[in-house]
Parts: structure tokens; sequence; C-alpha cells
């Protein structure tokens, strides 16, 4: 017994870890996004924050605040403990588990019961114990080793989940933040439009009075002031609604929120140039989730594996007992036991093969929703880029149209001041400048707010990374960081 335990022993630093280690897979990973000229190394626009991006300091309060007390990022927070305690429960079963026990018995026999026993010299007595047992299942094949790179793996998995949230959180606090802009400039411009549009149907009034004017020329200016009046309590409550969302992003309850810069003197800028290097997708937190998956699952199928080999534990008992509390320790009332167990699976209809199977189809599974994820990260950037060039050349366009527009407006009103023309060119100008004017407000929405979802496509606006790389603690994805 002693020999054989001996020969255990020995044996176990020798151990081996059955199953794959995780090795980064190949990726068809362009040099350039598309359409770049030139493929350039620069600094990562990545490594600038949310605040060097949106310089509105009343925006930078509410995704402070937003960041620190918002609903889903505290689940996403109690998601980290758990993967945390979870981890750690996985990495205690590599060590021995050691219980104590205590036990005080008393016992009594009835002097006159049935059936009648020996007369026993002492009939109450009683019995102390104190004792402990010990138990180790050795990891000769890495069944626990991989069960801890697992959990080590879905632990990065759930921070890098929770980095990725942010930037979502972010993303849509700051774009409800611009629509809620966009909705008082609208409402503005909408304003100013009924005021003018009353002051041309009092001169379309008088000038009717007069019998200079027609009653249809009347009638078209009542309908084109109504037509802007019917937008004003669509635009107050779309302005309710993204005062309500923003309280609710930040924690709060609804009601109003303060508002800095109007929406065209905001600042969003992002120099990104067209050869982007596609290394800087790395820095995207749902990229490396989607590999510390990967890597959970691979690790899995040698955890799955080594439960067709056999499985050693070595179990010890041992304590003390007496009836005196005196005697307790007295090297007589020593008792002990040890044992060494070898299980090993016979016939399980398949059971274990079918296990390992079932893990090897997982990662497979893993490694389609890498690679996907790896695709999505590059459309999304590829998607960015061009969206937010064309959406400035829109803007700056659109900005003359409405200076065109403008002119011809005041044009057409002295024309039709003069009777130089009739009221339909003032009604056609009118609707046309109008129109453009909310146009424009909502291409300043659309560029600023395409700023934010190229950012978060880049992997922008997170410090997961820096933080893993100062904490000391390997992870799964360490040796694939170069």
């Amino acid at each position: 017994m002693r020999r054989l335990l001996w020969i255990v022993l020995a044996t176990a630093p020798f151990a081996c870890t059955v199953g794959p280690d995780y090795e980064r897979i190949g990726l068809d990973v362009p040099d350039a996004f598309r359409d770049a000229t030139e493929s350039q190394t620069l600094a990562s626009p990545a490594d600038l924050d949310w605040f060097d991006v949106y310089t509105d300091p009343v925006l930078a309060g509410y995704l402070e605040e937003a960041l620190a007390s918002n609903d889903d990022l505290a689940i996403a927070a109690a998601r980290i403990a758990e993967a945390r305690a979870v981890s750690a429960i996985a990495e205690s079963r590599l060590f021995p588990s050691v219980d104590g026990s205590a036990s005080l018995r008393s016992q009594g026999i009835a002097r006159d019961g049935f059936p009648i026993f020996p007369q026993p010299q002492d009939r109450d007595g009683g019995t102390i114990a104190l004792g402990g047992f010990a138990s180790w299942e050795l990891d000769l094949w890495g069944r626990f080793r991989r069960a801890a790179e697992a959990s080590d793996a879905d632990l990065l998995a759930t921070e890098l989940d929770r980095a990725a949230l942010a930037q979502s959180l972010v993303v849509e606090l700051s774009a409800s933040y611009f629509r809620l802009l966009a909705a008082d400039a609208d409402l503005e411009i909408t304003r100013r439009t009924i005021e003018s549009r009353r002051r041309s149907l009092d001169l379309v009034q008088a000038r009717l009075d007069q019998g200079i004017a027609s009653k249809l020329e009347l009638r078209q200016a009542e309908s084109l002031l109504q037509s802007a009046e019917l937008l004003v309590p669509q635009l107050q409550a779309a302005r309710t609604r993204e005062e309500n969302l923003i309280r609710q992003l930040m924690a709060g309850n609804p009601g109003p929120v303060l508002r800095g810069a109007p929406l065209d003197r905001q600042v969003a800028t992002l120099e990104v140039p067209a050869g982007l290097p596609s290394a800087l997708l790395e820095r995207r937190p749902d990229v490396l989730a989607a590999e510390a998956q990967l890597a959970a699952t691979v690790s899995r199928i040698g955890e799955a594996k080594a439960l067709l080999y056999p499985q050693v534990t070595l179990t010890g008992l041992g304590g003390v007992t007496s009836q005196q509390l005196s005697g307790l320790f007295n090297g007589s009332n020593l008792f002990w036991d040890a044992a060494i167990e070898v299980s090993l699976p016979i016939f399980n209809a398949g059971r274990l093969e079918a296990n390992v199977a079932a893990a090897e189809a997982r990662a497979a599974s893993a490694v389609a929703a890498y690679r996907r994820t790896v695709r999505i990260a590059f459309r999304e950037v590829a998607d960015g880029l061009v969206t937010l060039e064309k959406l400035k050349a829109f803007r700056e366009i659109q900005e003359k149209r409405v200076a065109v527009l403008l002119d011809q407006s005041t044009l057409s009103d002295a024309r039709y001041r003069g009777g130089v023309t009739s009221y339909l060119e003032v009604l056609d100008s009118e609707r046309q400048l109008f129109d453009a004017q909310r146009s424009l407000v909502q291409a300043r929405l659309d560029e600023v707010t395409a700023v934010g979802v190229l950012f978060r496509a880049l992997g922008g606006g997170w410090t997961g990374t820096a933080a893993a790389a100062t904490s000391g603690e390997e992870t799964p994805l360490a040796d694939a960081s170069s």
C-alpha cells in the first residue's frame, strides 16, 4: 500500500494534459480597407477616449454618469463577479480538499429494559472525537487544468462583453443626445417658419381685402401654415422621448435634461486615413470576446477527453477519540485510514466519446462565430469610413443648397409683394426652403452620429486591453497577442 502511494506521488509531477492547446486560427485579413490608396502605420484612434471625440461638456457629464450607474452595466459587472467566482472554483479543484470534524456523544442504557443485556459496569457514558478527512483527485490528464483554462477564458470573455456593452451604451446615449439637439433645431426652424408663414398669410389676407389676391392664394397660405404647425406636437413628443431615454440610460427617472451647444456647433471629429491598418480591429472587445469564447471551447475538449482515462483519488481519514477529555490526545486513541482509489471507464454506451464529439462540435461552432465576428468588424469599419466621408460631403452640399434656397425665397417674396409673380412661386420657394433646412438638420445629425459609430467600429473608447496588459495575469490569449 505504501509503495503504491509513493509510486502515484512520484508520477504526479509528470502528468500530461490531453486535448488540443489553443492557437490563434488563420484569418484572411486585408492589409488595408476597401478603396484605400496606401497602407499606413499610425497611432490607433482606439487609444482615444470618447471625450476626445465628443467635446460637449454636458454630453461628457452624461456619459460619465451613465458609465457609472447604468443598470445594464451593473448587471454585466455582477456577471463578471460570478465568472470570477466560477474561475476560482475551477482552480480550487487542482488542490486537495480537507475537512475537519468534531463530535461529542452521550448515551445511556435502560436498567430494566427489554431485551435483557449483560449488566455493564457503567450504564452511562459518552465519547469525544476530533478528526479530519482529506481527498485529492490527481489531475494526471489535465482535466482540472483544462477546466481552469476554460473558466479563465470565460471570465475574460465576460469582461470584454462588458466593455462592448459600455461602447454600445456610449453610442446609444450620444446618439439620443444628438437626436434631442436635432429635434430642438428642427423645432426652432419650424417655429420660425410658422411665424414667417403667418406674416405671409396676413399679407395675402390684406391683398385679398384690397382685391389684389384671390381666395385660392389665401387657402394656399393657410395650408402652408398648417403643414408647419402640424409638426410642432410631433417634434415636442420626440424631444420628450429622447429626454426620457437619456435619463433611463443614466439610471434615472423620466424628466427633462440640460443641453450643451446646439447641433450646428457640435464638434465631433475623427481623423482616420483611408489606408487604416487592419490590425486596429484587434482592439475591438467583441472580436476579442469571440476569441476568448473560442479558447474556452478548445480547453473543454481536453476536459472531456480526460474523462476517457483512469481517475486516481487519494483519500485519508484520521483523528483522535476518547471517553474522557483528559485522555483525548493519548497516542493510543489515534485512528487513521488512507486509501488510493482508481476508477476506469469500462462501458458507458459511448457517453464519454459523445461528450468529446459534442465539445469538438462546440469548438467548430466557435471558430465559425469568431470568423463571422471578424468579418462583421471589417465590414463595419469599411462602411463607417465611406459613410462618414459621404455624409460630410452631403452636409456641405446641403448647406450650400439652403443658402441658395434662402435667397430664392427672399426674391420670390419680394416679387410677390411687387405684384410681379403669383403666390404659387412663393409657395414653392417656401416649401423647398423648409424641407432643405430640415434636411440639413438631419444631415448634421447623421454626420455627428456616424463619427461615434465609426469610433466604436475601430474599437475605441475602452481600456480593457491596457488593463489586461498591465494586470500581470495570464490569459488564454496571452500567447497570441503579438
